[in-house]
């Protein structure tokens, strides 16, 4: 096998098996560094608007959650990857702002109508 590397001990070591091995290690030890109640609480902040915790934003991004959790006395410390992390397995991205895909204005096709209108010939 290519993956297979001689130690000199003379065992010989599979690089993917231990590659995956390791991954799902720190997998467990990266689930027992903060508890699942935080992971929830972090989640749940950056489902809101960062003016319902006087923050004077308009979108949170991974960092300025992170920063928020440690200045309202969440954790201690925690880095803006981590919360990236828990965000992203859920596919919570407060940082992206797509109201254009979805109109509110009750007169929307209306006006969309006279400035498009032109260029149907």
């Amino acid at each position: 096998m290519q993956d297979e590397k001689s130690l000199a001990c003379g065992e010989n070591v599979s690089l993917s098996s231990a590659s995956k091995d390791w991954r799902s290690v720190l997998d467990r030890v990266a689930l027992g560094l903060f508890p699942p109640d935080l992971i929830i609480e972090v989640k749940a902040i950056a489902c809101e608007f960062p003016a319902v915790h006087q923050v004077p934003l308009s979108r949170w991004s991974a960092d300025e959650i992170a920063r928020y959790a440690c200045q309202s006395g969440l954790v201690a410390t925690i880095s803006g990857s981590t919360v990236w992390r828990w965000l992203n397995e859920d596919a919570i991205r407060p940082w992206q702002h797509r109201s254009w895909i979805f109109p509110r204005d009750p007169q929307f096709a209306l006006k969309a109508g006279q400035i498009l209108d032109p260029f149907k010939r």
